[in-house]
C-alpha cells in the first residue's frame, strides 16, 4: 500500500464511492475529464462528503504521494474527523462516525479500491 501508485481518476472514483455519488462522478469524468473542479461543477448539488475527501486527498497525496496508502488515510480521516452533514446528525456524531467506518470498510473491499492496488 505504501508504494502502490494510484491515478487521480482512481482516487476520485474511490472517494465518490464512499460519498455515495460514484455514478455522477463517473459521468462527469467521462464528459469533462479528470478534474476535481469539473466534477464539482457537474454535480447537481454539493456533496459535503466528497468535498471533504477531495480536500483531504490533496493534503495526503502531497505528503505521501499518490499512493493507495494516501487514499486509505484520506478515507479514515473522513470517517473519524469530518463533521456531520447536518446539525441534527452532529448531535449523534458517534453514530455518524460508525456508519462512515463501515463505508470505508466496504470501499476498501470494493473493486474500485482493488483497481487502485
Amino acid at each position: 500500500m505504501y508504494k502502490t501508485p494510484v491515478t487521480e481518476k482512481q482516487a476520485m472514483y474511490t472517494f465518490a464511492e464512499a460519498a455515495g455519488c460514484l455514478d455522477l462522478v463517473q459521468a462527469a469524468v467521462h464528459e469533462s475529464g479528470v478534474s476535481w473542479s469539473a466534477v464539482f461543477d457537474k454535480l447537481p448539488r454539493m456533496n459535503s462528503a466528497l468535498t471533504y475527501l477531495a480536500k483531504a486527498w490533496s493534503q495526503y497525496s502531497q505528503k505521501m504521494g499518490k499512493t493507495q496508502w494516501a487514499v486509505y488515510n484520506t478515507l479514515t480521516d473522513w470517517s473519524t474527523h469530518a463533521p456531520a452533514p447536518t446539525k441534527k446528525s452532529q448531535l449523534n456524531i458517534a453514530s455518524v462516525n460508525q456508519k462512515r467506518s463501515e463505508v470505508v470498510r466496504k470501499v476498501c473491499n470494493s473493486d474500485v479500491f482493488r483497481i487502485a492496488a
